[in-house]
């Protein structure tokens, strides 16, 4: 039986700027490393744990995938949430293997593409692994776009891969029939096959985002929320779709219209950007903020702003890094990398991982 005591050792203040999750995942910490919260103890369940401190079973989650990204609980399907036991020896690491990092560069974000790169390129230094790092034309793995990495594949030059991007229909197939570990980096995949994913939780950012324009007294929030299409067949969604729903999503739980022409898309190009945000402007009622996917169009938006002499409006970047123009909250790429090479090397010793794992975005304060 779970105990509900630890309900009582939680106070959020709904006056701080921190987000709530954050609170409770800060606390929940506080109380794992006093081992007020012993290992393999059950925790509650997000729902009744949400219903004993009077916030949401999502904000519960979120601070549990907190908690979960820094190791300190385990989620065990169809047994619950476990405060982790901190193992006292280190597991075995593999050496001198080869490991692919493919990145997808049709109409992608090149800026966050490079950061991916030179973070695995820092991790196969670390681990003393062989990195190959290929853009992939087409976007696609098949031989006849990729002859070079097709063949690495066939003949198991590849101890496993790491994809960023998207992949078709096709691509996943292929994979799956060669048998060869993946690991998706910051991809949301919704198709039949087995695909192992790192998220960051979007959901959480324009979360975070939207509620702190509020508090800075926006009441006309726009969003530039990125590029749509994917060319050919493919079961990948889009980050900005999935950050157009949760502006829909979010806006609504705060008890405000959504009015679709806040929202607009652009490539991942200054121009496309200066574009779109113009557009949003020549709205009736125009938004007096506007939150923004990315360095690449921050930088875009900032120039338009500028040029239409229009400073009065606030660009809430959701950032590249923790280093970005205008940024509210940022994409924690380390951490992402990090977490996917652990769960391929995981899956090359044959051990089992979680099908998704999801890191929650970094806040600027």
């Amino acid at each position: 039986m779970v105990s509900m005591d630890i309900a009582q050792k939680i106070k959020i203040d709904r006056d701080k700027q921190m987000p709530i999750y954050m609170q409770l995942a800060n606390r929940m910490k506080e109380l794992i490393e006093s081992n007020e919260l012993k290992a393999s103890e059950k925790l509650p369940g997000a729902v009744d744990l949400g219903k004993e401190i009077g916030i949401s079973p999502l904000t519960v989650r979120n601070a549990y995938n907190t908690l979960q990204q820094d190791d300190l609980i385990i989620k065990k399907h169809g047994y619950g949430t476990f405060v982790r036991n901190q193992p006292n020896v280190a597991p075995a690491r593999l050496k001198s293997i080869d490991i692919g990092l493919l990145i997808a560069n049709q109409r992608m974000n090149e800026h966050y593409a490079m950061s991916q790169i030179l973070k695995v390129l820092e991790v196969s230094k670390k681990n003393d692994w062989n990195f190959h790092v290929s853009l992939l034309s087409n976007g696609s793995i098949h031989e006849a776009f990729n002859t070079f990495y097709y063949n690495l594949m066939q003949n198991n030059h590849l101890n496993g891969l790491l994809l960023a991007g998207w992949l078709y229909n096709q691509d996943i197939a292929k994979l799956t029939e060669m048998k060869i570990p993946y690991i998706c980096i910051d991809a949301d995949y919704r198709g039949e096959y087995p695909v192992h994913c790192i998220q960051i939780d979007d959901f959480a950012a324009v979360e975070y985002i939207l509620k702190r324009l509020d508090c800075e007294g926006h009441k006309q929030v726009g969003m530039l929320a990125g590029p749509t299409a994917i060319p050919g067949e493919s079961s990948m969604i889009r980050r900005s779709f999935r950050l157009a729903e949760a502006y829909r999503a979010i806006l609504r739980s705060m008890g405000k219209d959504v009015d679709s022409n806040l929202i607009n898309y652009c490539e991942y190009n200054k121009e496309s950007a200066f574009s779109a945000v113009s557009e949003l402007l020549k709205l009736p009622e125009p938004p007096t903020a506007i939150i923004v996917n990315g360095d690449v169009m921050a930088a875009g938006v900032v120039d338009a702003l500028n040029k239409l002499d229009r400073k009065d409006v606030t660009v809430a970047n959701y950032g590249d890094s923790e280093d970005s123009v205008c940024s509210y909250c940022y994409k924690p790429i380390g951490k992402v990398v990090d977490a996917a090479v652990e769960m391929l090397e995981s899956m090359i010793l044959g051990g089992k991982v979680e099908k998704i794992r999801t890191l929650q975005p970094e806040i600027n304060k």
